[in-house]
């Protein structure tokens, strides 16, 4: 992961559906059209585009292409400042790289939508030292928004404030995300990435 102290590359908030049987089972539960959250980020000093989210063997950095083998990525935003990336890399710090995952959040979020309580503020199963892909993509906006919004801001412009992240899956968070315009823009990745290639030969000249 790049420094921390690299606030100049923004970190973009994504969502995508895998191909696998987990995924189906996700999207059919929470019927969805995603079934994970996650981030991605220029790595400056590999020169690669990187993406880091909850996995089951926990929250790893993975590079963007080896990332889109198994995956689909429906949607991409870009927050409206940097403040963004710093709160992304001070939180997901000290989860990467650690082979754990929130299997008990998964299940209670899981429960909650099979029995219709998912709009209830529930805490009924979760590893309080562990997280999913959705939970620290809403942690890290709330530490975000903290940074620079009053509270009734807040209230007024992110849909999810005061939710807890660990009841909140990656649709519910999609949704959410889609409604707040002024926090997010969504962005075209391969423009994005296409952009960034062309920049990096013109400075190469």
């Amino acid at each position: 992961m790049s420094s921390l102290d690299n606030y100049t590359e923004p970190v973009y908030l994504a969502f995508s559906h895998s191909k696998n049987i987990i995924g189906w089972l996700i999207r059919l539960i929470t019927r969805s059209r995603v079934d994970h959250t996650f981030f991605i980020y220029y790595d400056s000093e590999k020169q690669v585009w990187m993406t880091s989210g909850a996995m089951l063997n926990g929250v790893r950095d993975i590079p963007l292409s080896e990332f889109e083998k198994g995956r689909k990525i429906e949607f991409c935003f870009m927050p409206s400042n940097l403040l963004f990336s710093k709160e992304f890399y001070r939180i997901t710090e000290k989860y990467v790289g650690r082979w754990d995952y929130n299997y008990l959040g998964v299940v209670g979020l899981g429960l909650q939508y099979l029995l219709n309580e998912i709009h209830e503020k529930k805490d009924w199963l979760n590893d309080k030292d562990d997280v999913f892909c959705s939970q620290i993509g809403s942690m890290v906006i709330d530490s975000w928004l903290k940074r620079f919004l009053a509270p009734d801001s807040q209230k007024e412009l992110w849909p999810l404030t005061g939710v807890n992240p660990n009841d909140i899956s990656p649709q519910r968070l999609l949704t959410a995300v889609l409604k707040a315009p002024y926090l997010f823009i969504q962005v075209n990745l391969k423009e994005i990435v296409k952009l960034k290639l062309i920049k990096q030969v013109n400075q190469n000249k």
